[in-house]
């Protein structure tokens, strides 16, 4: 009776451990969060190729992954006085809005590959002076 429950005992946890083992890694490596010039805009794959505000803007040095998830946000500036106003985006409409030369906030983590998971993306109006105010 003895020999039989450790005999359970250890199939138990040899399955417990080959269980844990084949687990996918689903981690973040690295959180991201800066501001960046978008350079390109890949509608099929959603991913946006983007580089530093300072770098050349035709060289794409990263990639931002969208997902349905991803919270986007589309920072307004009115016209008249000045204003800045924050309107919510569907993820899928945002790339019917967003073109080469933007430029945009994004908060995420790496994934293994190096790109940036968005999990939130803010698109900054075309003056400058706006870019920093949160």
């Amino acid at each position: 009776m003895r020999k039989t429950y450790s005999a359970i005992g250890i199939a138990v946890l040899t399955l417990i451990i080959t269980l844990m083992s084949y687990a996918p890694a689903q981690a973040q490596l690295i959180l991201a969060k800066g501001l960046y010039r978008v350079v390109e805009i890949d509608r099929d794959k959603t991913r946006i190729g983007i580089c530093n505000l300072d770098a050349d803007p035709n060289v794409r040095q990263n990639w931002i992954i969208i997902k349905i998830n991803t919270k986007v946000t589309l920072r307004e500036q009115n016209k008249e006085n000045g204003t800045l106003r924050d309107v919510a985006i569907n993820p899928i409409e945002l790339f019917s809005i967003l073109y080469k030369g933007d430029v945009v906030r994004v908060s995420g983590g790496r994934d293994w590959k190096g790109h940036i998971s968005a999990k939130s993306l803010l698109i900054y109006p075309d003056d400058p002076n706006t870019w920093y105010q949160e």
